[in-house]
Parts: structure tokens; sequence; C-alpha cells
């Protein structure tokens, strides 16, 4: 109950989560026309991810897989922003990230979120009513992560 009263301040109203994902079980993905705002993460080396996902109204339109990514930064084409999260290598060592346009220009106001691992802080939250447009990570195994979040005016 707190969890969702919490969601509905920051203005996300119609909040979901993904399933865990990891190596072993694939991808993270969120429901219908959801995009990513959250990712938390746990397990050995940040292993086991779950991302917090938003409705946007909207139809999704073209999408694509970006490579996978260890120790480095991946991002979405411009007007595009993350509804899936897919891990690769043991301990989900590299991820790549499904995008899927959204019709709603470039994004404006990017930024980063701070770092979180298994350790402490195991989330990184993107501010305002922001999406994730990209995602980093760095360290044994990639398990320090940073969510790339974008303003698209929602």
């Amino acid at each position: 109950m707190g969890l969702m009263i919490s969601m509905m301040l920051c203005g996300f109203a119609n909040a979901s989560t993904t399933s865990e994902c990891s190596e072993e079980t694939g991808t993270c993905d969120c429901p219908g026309a959801d995009a990513m705002w959250k990712g938390y993460c746990y397990g050995s080396y940040c292993d086991n991810l779950q991302f917090y996902c938003d409705n946007l109204g909207f139809t999704k339109g073209s999408s694509y897989w970006t490579g996978a990514v260890y120790n480095g930064q991946v991002y979405c084409s411009p007007g595009y922003v993350v509804d899936e999260v897919d891990c690769h290598g043991g301990y989900c060592s590299g991820v790549s990230l499904h995008c899927v346009n959204i019709g709603k220009g470039t994004g404006t106001n990017c930024s980063w979120t701070d770092w979180y691992s298994e350790e402490s802080p195991n989330y990184g939250t993107c501010p305002g009513l922001d999406y994730v447009h990209g995602m980093a990570c760095s360290g044994d195994y990639c398990d320090n992560m940073s969510l790339y979040c974008c303003d698209y005016g929602f």
C-alpha cells in the first residue's frame, strides 16, 4: 500500500513492475504501453533486476534492441524509451535495451540517476515524470548501474 501511495505522489498512478530477470530467466519487460522509470537490483553482483513501469497512454511505434553493453553506456535513439531489458553473461554482466518509439519528440532535460548496486542503495529512480532512455553499468560483472532519464512532456 505504501509503495502505491508513493508512486502516485510521484505522478505514476498507473505504475506496474516487470517480472524479475537475470541471465537465467531472460527479459524484464513492461506490460502493454508502459515504459520504465525506476530500476532495482539484488543478489550477487546485482544479478537480479526488476523495473518499475508506467502506462504512457500511447501506441507503441517502431522498436529495436540495442547491442549488449558490458561496463559502459547504451542509449536508445532520440524519441525512443526503454520498455524491456535483457541480461547477458554470468551475473547479468551485460545488458541490452529494447527501445520503442513513443512519438513525443527527442526528450529534454536528460540526466543520470545516482549509481546503484546490490549494496546500498539498490535502486535508481528517474526524476519527476522522466522515463529511461539509456543505461550504464560498471564494476565487477557490471554490478553498478545508472539510468539515463529524459523528460518527454507527459
